[in-house]
């Protein structure tokens, strides 16, 4: 559990670079607008981490994990071209004429 209070620790000052980063992007340190936003980021990002760790420590535990680990082995699951749409023309396409579609694609070139 040492270990785990270690990665809670560096998530806290490395989730604290954001805000950070976000004022120094800007220029303006008094920014009311940066500063509602931060606090609310830090809040949600800190509750999260705190909840997590004292009620399901195992589920923080496994989100700390390198992906392709023990649990996740390749080609398992669902990939994150099932999830989320591919603004790719050419991924697109692919995958039509994959399902039989008889979409035959454009070129967007004429």
């Amino acid at each position: 559990m040492v270990c785990m209070k270690k990665k809670i620790i560096f998530a806290f000052l490395y989730i604290l670079l954001f805000p950070a980063l976000l004022f120094v992007i800007s220029g303006d340190f008094i920014w009311p607008e940066g500063w509602i936003f931060s606090i609310w980021f830090l809040g949600l990002c800190y509750t999260t981490i705190l909840y997590l760790y004292r009620k399901d420590p195992a589920l923080l535990e496994e989100r700390y994990k390198q992906p392709l680990t023990e649990t996740r082995k390749a080609g398992t699951g669902m990939s994150s071209t099932d999830a989320w749409p591919d603004s790719s023309y050419g991924s697109l396409s692919c995958r039509l004429k994959q399902n039989g579609s008889g979409y035959r694609p454009v070129s967007p070139s004429g």
